[in-house]
């Protein structure tokens, strides 16, 4: 179905159109709000979908806050919403080895921020503080440096690896991360796939940028892709529907009316929801 603006639509289309869908999956950042501020329109729009009976669902990859956090942001900036309406990777993260039994007498290893330990902590699984790594260099033609030690780094009980944003990223995390991902029993599990974003006309390295397991490092190990991966919309399904459903999406734009939709229509369209 080509795209048309809605300006271009008639009434008649328009009711159609939302008559067609009975639930809204909408990003947040950039989409809805920029910074402390809601986009002008937006509180208003996600307010009129609920009265027409859509129920809307706020769908993040920003792994960096917990779901409170958001449920406050929503309040204060006016869209309102329940917590479980609330879906972010940091969530997604700990409901996965949730979901998968992980042991809860293991650990797991976070490249990322307190928005995932948080999450980890409701669901009880324990973790390895985040910083804790040398901020300090290493020289690798010094092989006898006394840091690099796996038996005093690597602590045998981490079985899982998550992998999301971190501002604090540096080659002791990655070594840390990689290392841990040598044992093929470790699960690994990424936030999303981002190579980069922009804020105040720069461009910041995304959790891509950073894989130690990326192509080039060699290491080709399967991990688990939360944001848009078919785990996500088997969770959205399960939990808060029970069957398929007819699901409009609103995510992030690269430019006026232009939707980046291309992952997420791909892994709707696997698990047979219509659009």
């Amino acid at each position: 179905m080509p795209c048309t603006h809605i300006n271009h639509m008639s009434d008649e289309d328009v009711k159609s159109w939302l008559n067609s869908f009975d639930t809204v999956m909408t990003d947040c950042d950039g989409v809805l709000w920029v910074g402390a501020e809601a986009i002008q329109g937006s509180p208003q729009v996600i307010n009129r979908f609920r009265e027409l009976g859509k129920r809307v669902f706020f769908v993040t990859n920003n792994s960096t806050k917990h779901r409170r956090e958001y449920k406050q942001k929503v309040d204060t900036l006016g869209f309102g919403g329940d917590l479980d309406e609330i879906i972010g990777t940091a969530y997604l993260a700990a409901s996965y080895l949730e979901d998968c039994g992980f042991d809860k007498t293991k650990k797991v290893y976070v490249v990322g921020s307190a928005g995932i330990t948080q999450e980890l902590d409701d669901v009880g699984i324990q973790y390895l503080p985040i910083g804790a790594e040398s901020s300090s260099g290493f020289n690798l033609e010094t092989i006898n440096d006394s840091r690099l030690n796996a038996d005093q780094l690597l602590d045998r009980s981490v079985e899982a690896v998550i992998l999301g944003f971190d501002g604090g990223i540096n080659c002791w995390k990655l070594m840390m991360a990689a290392s841990y991902l040598a044992n093929h029993n470790t699960q690994f599990i990424v936030t999303n796939a981002d190579a980069c974003f922009l804020r105040a006309g720069l461009i910041l390295p995304g959790v891509s940028a950073y894989n130690p397991l990326n192509p080039v490092s060699g290491l080709l190990l399967f991990c688990v892709l939360l944001m848009y991966g078919i785990f996500f919309i088997q969770y959205l399904l399960s939990c808060y529907f029970g069957h398929t459903s007819n699901i409009y999406c609103y995510l992030e734009e690269i430019s006026s009316f232009i939707i980046r939709l291309f992952c997420p229509i791909i892994f709707i369209q696997f698990q047979g929801i219509a659009m």
